[in-house]
């Protein structure tokens, strides 16, 4: 699903105007507007009008989004979504993918969405063949990394970064991080999450030798690569600016000898073991 596809879903693309379609330009000037008041943003993460979306970001018209909590920091929204079954959105989410690829048909469909996490079981009602890749690194470094991300995304809107607003803590909290992933791993012990159905890959692996963690990564979900494909890949990864999202930012991080991070390894400590996730710190 691309940025452009997302805002504008209606008329259906079609594959012959597929890259050139005008509603890429209209959401690259939406998404240039933002960078222009946010170069911060523009150097942390890549946007783009034919980018990938994330599944919060196409979600609106079913007023069942985080976005509006997580971005706007509306807590009677986030009470609100908060008491509403899941099933609701991957409804819509299904109803929308009918409609964008009625006309252009690929084998198969690529989604990201990190929020989907404590509603996985919701997500295999709806599509029970789907595949899911767990992306793993060390979830102190990671909630450095949410805490930097969403003040960036708060700065549009307030000078109150987070103060009082408790808006999306479950992504911040300590608890609700840990419960995550102990729900994970009881959904793989369950048979909920079934051998093939998901897969693993460590960033620590990917960032040093991207093609053989994608091999593994398709080995576990029980996908063909063809060399073909992977060669592709190989030759994305030679051509792009390497660093070019993530490394232009800086932002104050967690001391492995602080009391907190100890007490969060110790937190973690299940998790880590059970995907063999390494220590940043």
């Amino acid at each position: 699903m691309q940025r452009w596809e997302g805002l504008f879903p209606w008329p259906s693309p079609e594959e012959a105007t597929y890259e050139t379609d005008p509603r890429i330009a209209k959401a690259q000037g939406r998404v240039d507007f933002v960078h222009a008041i946010s170069p911060d943003w523009a150097s942390m993460h890549a946007w783009g009008g034919a980018l990938p979306v994330e599944d919060i970001e196409f979600t609106y018209s079913a007023f069942f989004s985080e976005v509006w909590s997580l971005g706007y920091q509306i807590p009677s929204f986030e009470r609100y979504f908060n008491s509403q079954s899941p099933d609701a959105h991957f409804a819509w989410h299904k109803k929308l993918l009918k409609l964008l690829q009625w006309k252009y048909k690929k084998p198969h469909w690529l989604f990201k969405n990190p929020t989907h996490m404590p509603r996985i079981p919701a997500l295999l009602k709806t599509y029970p063949d789907a595949k899911i890749i767990l992306p793993h690194r060390d979830p102190v470094t990671t909630a450095d990394s949410v805490i930097n991300v969403g003040g960036v995304i708060f700065s549009w809107r307030t000078d109150q970064i987070y103060g009082e607003n408790t808006t999306g803590d479950e992504w911040l909290d300590i608890d609700s991080r840990v419960k995550m992933w102990d729900d994970v791993i009881d959904w793989i012990d369950q048979g909920i999450m079934k051998p093939g159905s998901y897969g693993n890959i460590l960033y620590a692996e990917f960032v040093s030798d991207p093609l053989t963690a994608i091999t593994k990564l398709y080995a576990e979900l029980r996908l063909p690569l063809t060399p073909s494909a992977l060669k592709r890949m190989g030759d994305f990864l030679d051509e792009r600016n390497k660093g070019s999202h993530g490394n232009k930012n800086s932002y104050e991080k967690s001391a492995a000898d602080d009391p907190r991070t100890i007490e969060e390894r110790r937190r973690y400590k299940r998790y880590q073991e059970h995907f063999g996730v390494p220590n940043d710190l």
